[in-house]
């Protein structure tokens, strides 16, 4: 029987009624769903399906008996003795960035390994085993502060923050998992008893790590300060959700604050949550990785404690996990800030926020969000991280440690897509999206799924969530593309295997967490990321800011002894690629990157070239044109040795390149900071302020043989080396230097420089990269002289062929003289290989001839007449022949750079690419705009602002359409608070209207470089 149908014949009232009634009953119902635990991040169901999974898979069995041994050990304890491992009221925490009082060693952040619950407010220097507190270093509670440097060991905070760890993120989890698998009500009163104290300390611990960077100003609880409260509340919640309706949580708490349950409701989720959202609404950490922690610190307390606003602020408004989605992550899933490292991190931070989602139960969301369907999710979670892949390496741009490791064997999984794939399974909304999961799940895990997921360190969830492992009925294949245009790099790879290379170019723009490296180069082979990017530790150690993160640092030209980006604007355009055996070659430009300087060029030409035999080497082309001098820096792993070509001078006496009065390089102490720093700030940057401080052990040489070549052991275990050759210009002098790694005990390293000067200076530097596992494939290497146009030729000789690679910025025709007689060119990049006497290979792009071989048109290009952005078709003026690499840039003047994307098909003059074409998504709020043609969005564009906070000018000149009406506007920028947007007719938008912005519209520009070979 239809329960409506009763209704019809009552009269309206009568009927409206009813329904009142329904819907007060509906609403009753949602609540009273609401009241189950647990219901975060486990559902009562999955409590069976754990307790199921202990009994048919052995590592769950396992894992649960380690929960087990773990937890009875705090069961054995008396309360007073659980108690006491709560550090009391008032206790401050510390990182230990201050290291050993008496050694100088580096220390461990949070005590980790240099504490022990069984020595209370102890903590073991891991290198001269002294131990402190002594009488030497009396500290009660507050640290010791040594009289001769000023600085201040916070030695029992180094032991209460291991404390809190082991109690946040082991015992109670530990505690909790017992109990809700087992029932067993020792394991909820151990737990009961040491949340309750640890009630009583947290909403009073309201600083986080004291030594953390502007400790004294900061905020955070416990041991963690700002949003990695957030890190840390989910663990709090979780445990309290599957402990919760115990008796043993219905006990008077020992603070006289109600329940234990209560007490900890109150005093430690609430505290945390009510803390992450207000954070959240202040709206100072933007769409940052910090704010989605912020987020999801107000969601889980939210989600436990039924407070809507708490659970609402990741559903709709500002900082909602949809703008995080629309603005952070681009057409190919790439995560927007600079640095692979805080990419990985923020996608786990999402993935959390729709596990979350996915278990809602509320009035609003009967059957939670679906998030694992979003298009640009699945890309995150799974395409982007093989994208990426440099044949086992994942690349170390921005602020990320050092990879310093050797691969010596390739597997395809990686760890993160593996265990999102496993949350996708999970809350697959239909079978299509299953199968889908499943598949990447498979593809990840090389088809061996079941050993993977025992292997896994994410036991805590798949413990509740697992389920047995079917074969997907789909299937998916992640080869990495090349091109990256939403994030602005090309990898060129070749190879296969431990032995593969891969040599990625990222011309930007460098966004949060990156450094100041547009153009930089990293290049893989050997097993090894061989151009050793220093990194990332502490982002306010003096090592990171004066050094690590500056353009000195890394493979590229340094302008005027200055780091780049020192204006607004950032960047810049790719021109094209190839991919055509037994060449890789992109080009790319970054002048916005140097405009501090007056740089009119900044352009980096690489290719990558695979000799007969195996192996490969790199021909570098690095252009730049304006400034004073021109400094191409490069460094790799291992040492520097044999230099030839040059006479290198007696090692500087004193001092760095920057001059005899800094010598940072000498100087660094535990944490990356200096020794003798005296009381700088925080962030403080070394003077001169470039890097070049950093750079010791100065020898120079100025006259140069017109091939000079530089070699570096790479490892003392190997015979592996890299070449590095040289062909300098007239006026070069070549500088060696010796510079520090992020850390006094992280690898150092060797870098040479070949530097010009003079006024208003143009500069053509032309480098070959020749890694090697015993002996070098380049021979020999010169510049080739034309006749006619400002065109580089490069002659690379081998054991068994002579390579030629030619290069032009402005294409025209000219001649070159070589041994294999004199060869035309007209084009953007050329490669010709000679073998025997005779061109065995011939390769051209966006040209008309090189050599023997000719093309009728350089390039295909036009204008857009037509953009269909819900299928991401354009209408072109003019046909278009696709080659191989289906790259189509995209580009307007107006623009402050292209846009490259692959091309899925073409009929006739309609173009199909692959990705969104939508670049931001926002909201337009109450308040009056800052300007008359600006609109007050309330929505952070993450992208407005490079590094350092300035605006970027990435979304000048682009189309905003008003998502109501249709209308449409054009940006004119975009202010660096990433949220006052410029536009030529504001009138079209009014308060409460959602906008999209669009990277294509109709008049853009297109180009497609012809490629030729033979």
């Amino acid at each position: 029987m239809n329960i409506h149908s009763s209704v019809r014949g009552l009269d309206r009232g009568a009927q409206l009624a009813y329904h009142i009634r329904m819907i007060k009953l509906m609403v009753v119902a949602g609540i009273v769903a609401m009241g189950v635990h647990p219901r975060v991040s486990v559902l009562p169901a999955d409590i069976e399906r754990g307790r199921q999974n202990v009994q048919r898979f052995e590592w769950a069995a396992k894992y649960l008996a380690d929960q087990r041994a773990a937890a009875d050990k705090w069961v054995a304890m008396s309360d007073e003795q659980i108690r006491a491992t709560v550090p009391p009221v008032g206790s401050v925490f510390a990182y230990g960035f201050s290291g050993c009082p008496t050694c100088g060693a580096s220390w461990p952040t949070w005590g980790a390994g240099m504490a022990s619950l069984d020595n209370p407010g102890k903590v073991t220097c891991p290198k001269c085993k002294r131990v402190f507190p002594d009488a030497d270093h009396p500290d009660t509670g507050t640290g010791w502060r040594d009289p001769k440097s000023g600085k201040t060991h916070y030695l029992v905070g180094c032991y209460n923050a291991y404390a809190s760890m082991e109690i946040t993120l082991h015992a109670l989890p530990q505690l909790a998992t017992s109990y809700a698998i087992t029932g067993d009500s020792k394991y909820a009163h151990a737990a009961a008893v040491l949340y309750d104290r640890l009630a009583d300390l947290y909403p009073t611990s309201t600083v986080g790590s004291i030594d953390y960077p502007d400790g004294a100003h900061n905020t955070g609880r416990l041991e963690r300060p700002q949003y990695q409260v957030a890190r840390v509340l989910p663990y709090l919640v979780d445990a309290l959700d599957l402990l919760y309706d115990s008796p043993e949580f219905a006990a008077p708490s020992a603070s006289g604050k109600g329940s234990i349950r209560e007490h900890v409701e109150n005093d430690v989720i609430r505290d945390g949550g009510k803390y992450c959202y207000d954070m959240v609404m202040t709206g100072k950490m933007g769409l940052t990785n910090g704010q989605a922690d912020y987020v999801r610190g107000a969601l889980v307390a939210g989600m436990m404690l039924d407070e809507k606003p708490w659970i609402e602020c990741a559903i709709s408004g500002p900082y909602c996990i949809y703008n995080f989605l629309d603005n952070c992550l681009d057409r190919d899933g790439q995560y927007y800030e600079t640095s692979t490292g805080y990419s990985e991190h923020c996608l786990t931070l999402y993935n959390d926020t729709a596990d979350m989602l996915a278990n809602l139960r509320t009035p609003e969301h009967p059957n939670g969000v679906d998030l694992y369907s979003h298009p640009k999710l699945r890309k995150a979670f799974s395409a982007s991280f093989f994208d990426l892949d440099c044949f086992g390496h994942s690349p170390r741009f921005g602020d990320w440690g050092p990879d310093t490791g050797v691969v010596t064997s390739i597997q395809r999984f990686a760890h993160t897509p593996y265990i999102l794939s496993e949350f996708g399974c999970a809350h697959a909304s239909s079978d299509a999206a299953r199968n889908y999961w499943s598949a990447v799940r498979e593809f990840v895990c090389e088809g061996d799924v079941a050993t993977r997921r025992a292997a896994s360190g994410w036991k805590n969830w798949l413990l509740w969530h697992a389920e047995p492992i079917g074969k997907s009925a789909a299937s998916v294949d992640f080869e990495p593309h090349a091109v990256l245009g939403g994030r602005g790099i090309v990898t060129l790879r070749s190879g296969e295997g431990a032995k593969g290379r891969a040599a990625l170019l990222r011309y930007g723009p460098s966004l949060n967490h990156g450094h100041l490296d547009d153009l930089n180069l990293n290049y893989f082979a050997l097993g090894r990321e061989l151009t050793y990017d220093l990194g990332y530790a502490l982002g306010s150690a003096d090592v990171q800011v004066g050094w690590s993160k500056a353009t000195a640092s890394h493979n590229l030209v340094v302008v005027n002894e200055k780091s780049q980006l020192q204006q607004p604007g950032g960047g810049g355009s790719a021109y094209f690629y190839v991919d055509r055996t037994p060449v890789r070659a992109t080009e790319a430009s970054s002048e916005a990157s140097y405009s501090s300087e007056g740089v009119k060029t900044y352009r980096r030409t690489l290719a990558q070239i695979d000799v007969p035999g195996g192996g490969s080497y790199l021909v570098d082309i690095f252009r730049v044109v304006g400034g004073a001098q021109h400094d191409l820096m490069w460094h790799f792993l291992g040492k520097l040795g044999a230099v030839t070509g040059a006479t290198l001078g007696p090692v500087q006496e004193k001092g760095s390149l920057a001059g005899p009065e800094y010598d940072w390089g000498k100087r660094l102490g535990p944490a990356g900071y200096l020794i003798d720093r005296g009381n700088q700030p925080e962030y403080w940057n070394p003077p001169p302020g470039n890097g070049y401080g950093f750079l010791c052990d100065v020898r120079r040489a100025s006259d140069l043989k017109p091939e000079c070549r530089a070699t570096w052991a790479v490892s003392p275990d190997s015979r592996d080396t890299v070449s590095l050759t040289l062909l300098p210009e007239p006026g070069c002098e070549l500088v060696t230097a010796h510079a520090p790694g992020i850390s006094p005990s992280a690898q150092q390293a060797d870098y040479a420089i070949l530097r010009r000067k003079g006024a208003d200076l143009a500069s053509a530097f032309v480098s070959i990269v020749d890694a090697s596992e015993s002996s070098p494939a380049v021979l020999s290497a010169k510049r080739l002289e034309c006749e006619g146009g400002d065109v580089i030729g490069v002659e690379i000789r081998a054991a068994t062929s002579t390579d030629y690679v030619f290069s032009s910025t402005s294409p025209s025709l000219v001649v070159f003289g070589t041994a294999a007689g004199k060869i035309k060119f007209d084009g953007r990049f050329g490669f010709l290989r000679v073998a025997s006497g005779k061109i065995d290979r011939a390769v051209l792009v966006g040209g008309t001839v090189l050599g023997p071989i000719s093309s009728s048109k350089a390039e295909f290009a036009g204008r857009v007449i037509d953009v269909d952005c819900k299928t991401a078709k354009l209408t072109l003026d003019g046909s278009v022949e696709s080659p191989t690499e289906s790259i189509i840039y995209l580009s307007r003047g107006s623009y402050s750079h292209s846009s490259p994307y692959r091309v899925k098909s073409i009929e006739g003059k309609v173009v199909t690419l692959d990705g969104d074409f939508a670049i931001g998504r926002g909201m337009v709020g109450d308040a009056k705009p800052s300007a008359p043609d600006a609109i007050a969005n309330v929505v952070p564009l993450p992208r407005a602002i490079i590094v350092g906070r300035k605006a970027s000018g990435y979304y000048r000149g682009k189309q905003i359409v008003n998502d109501r009406t249709g209308a449409a506007s054009t940006i004119i920028d975009i202010d660096d608070d990433q949220r006052t947007i410029h536009v030529t007719d504001p009138a079209k938008f009014a308060a409460g209207d959602s906008f999209t912005i669009y990277d294509v519209q109709r008049g853009d520009t297109f180009a497609v470089p012809a490629i030729v070979e033979k």
